[in-house]
């Protein structure tokens, strides 16, 4: 989107490094504030200063990306739903910036309007569904991502079922109207995320007025039994680069997730030549047909039948991580140079890169029960008494009141294996901040299995 923005100096589409740069092109604009301007008094009153380094970064939870964007060099200033207290202490100490929490991304547009129109902005996790936001944001800001037409293009499950058919891979019946056929069906929505709007369609859930199930966002994909994992790829001019795949965990009632909603990653895992190459040529295909730019996600599916792709996610995903840890700031440099066309950078880039193969892991706690508390009274906050390699993260303010099936706080762990990764997690013990209720031990005993079954069926492929 912010590729198409007028107001973007040509000079900042050239082969040139944005890094050698400093994305300083992006802070030339004649529509910044002027110095004496009530916003710039406001910021010098508080000590802030924007500068040619400044990102803003708006997500549903901005922590990881932020973390991210500081190590690429960056400073970013960020809002999200979630306002979490280690987001705002890492801004603090890097002279970033928060916003404040949003309760919706059609919150974002006013929100904006005191920031210099220099600084781009960077979406992520949920901002995919309000395209038509981001649109009215890049008429006056550069925006870092692929084009409006793009994002609908991936978002449009018929368009997926449809590019599938040349590609490597299957992807599952769908269809607009109910299904009659007695199968096993999911209910979906193409205009959510994280796993949210998925659920079991059956008898409780169908609609009373068939005409109720028509809805332009609303289809039906049938279900298909298998270990769910996702892809982060990178699409520049006409090179489309793989980074990995991790293990996901979807609905895990042991962390307190319902029916499919999103609640961590294990990776990276081993790919086979054959599975690597077709997940490959998958996101190459897709990204072609779609005009697809920049860093993005893929959710798939692994049974003896094959790979199935359920959907993409336009955007920087949450297992980005993970791969981040093989090259500081890995997410966000590789998005810029993607989003920009940058091909030669990011060659260059890729052909340095190499997956770290210790595992790493990602648990987000769901509340149980309404009005739950968060307390940082635990010592596990205040002491950070934790076995080696894993720590809290996300952390919310306290006092935070929680309603049920919402995502509290993220346990983050690596190891040198899952087997000591899991161990790790074993001695958490029952209950790690005081409200979970949760079995660390069960939570570990899953998670080794569930590495197992990935172990024996990629031996198929």
């Amino acid at each position: 989107m912010g590729l198409r923005n007028h107001n973007l100096p040509k000079s900042g589409l050239s082969e040139l490094s944005i890094f050698d740069t400093g994305l300083r092109f992006l802070s030339d604009s004649s529509t910044d504030p002027a110095p004496e301007s009530a916003s710039s008094h406001e910021r010098l009153r508080r000590g802030l200063t924007y500068s040619e380094k400044s990102i803003i970064l708006a997500s549903a939870s901005a922590r990881s990306l932020a973390a991210s964007t500081v190590a690429a060099g960056y400073t970013p200033i960020c809002c999200d739903f979630f306002g979490d207290e280690d987001l705002r202490s890492l801004l603090s100490s890097v002279g970033g910036e928060y916003l404040g929490p949003i309760s919706n991304q059609s919150d974002l547009p006013p929100l904006l309007e005191e920031i210099p129109h220099g600084i781009p902005l960077f979406w992520a996790g949920g901002f995919e569904n309000t395209p038509d936001t981001l649109e009215i944001i890049s008429r006056t800001r550069p925006v870092f991502g692929p084009a409006k037409e793009s994002v609908s293009a991936v978002r449009c499950p018929e368009n997926l079922q449809r590019w599938m058919k040349s590609l490597p891979g299957n992807f599952p019946d769908i269809q607009r109207t109910l299904p009659t056929d007695g199968s096993r069906w999911l209910e979906k929505n193409s205009g959510t995320s994280g796993g949210l709007g998925v659920k079991h369609l059956n008898a409780d859930s169908l609609p009373d007025n068939p005409a109720d199930a028509m809805d332009c966002q609303r289809y039906y994909q049938r279900q298909i039994d298998g270990l769910p994992f996702s892809a982060m790829a990178c699409r520049a001019g006409d090179e489309t680069y793989l980074f990995g795949a991790s293990l996901q965990l979807c609905g895990w009632p042991s962390l307190g997730a319902r029916d499919f909603q999103f609640c961590g990653n294990l990776g990276p895992v081993c790919l086979t030549t054959m599975l690597s190459n077709s997940i490959q040529d998958i996101a190459a295909g897709i990204a072609s047909e779609s005009g697809l730019t920049g860093v993005f996600g893929m959710d798939f599916l692994l049974n003896p039948h094959g790979l199935w792709l359920l959907e993409v996610n336009p955007r920087i995903p949450a297992s980005h991580w993970i791969y981040d840890r093989s090259n500081s700031g890995l997410s966000i440099t590789a998005h810029i140079e993607g989003s920009q066309g940058l091909c030669q950078s990011l060659k260059k880039r890729m052909r340095g890169y190499s997956i770290v193969s210790q595992p790493a892991l990602q648990c987000v706690l769901y509340a149980r029960q309404s009005d739950t508390l968060f307390s940082q009274d635990s010592h596990w906050i205040d002491h950070q008494e934790l076995p080696a390699g894993i720590r809290m993260a996300d952390l919310p303010l306290a006092s935070t009141i929680f309603s049920a099936g919402t995502p509290m706080i993220s346990v983050l762990a690596e190891s040198t294996s899952v087997e000591n990764l899991s161990e790790g997690l074993g001695q958490l013990g029952a209950d790690p901040i005081g409200m979970f209720g949760g079995s660390w031990k069960s939570i570990a005993e899953q998670l080794q299995e569930f590495h197992k079954q990935w172990q024996k069926i990629i031996r198929n492929f």
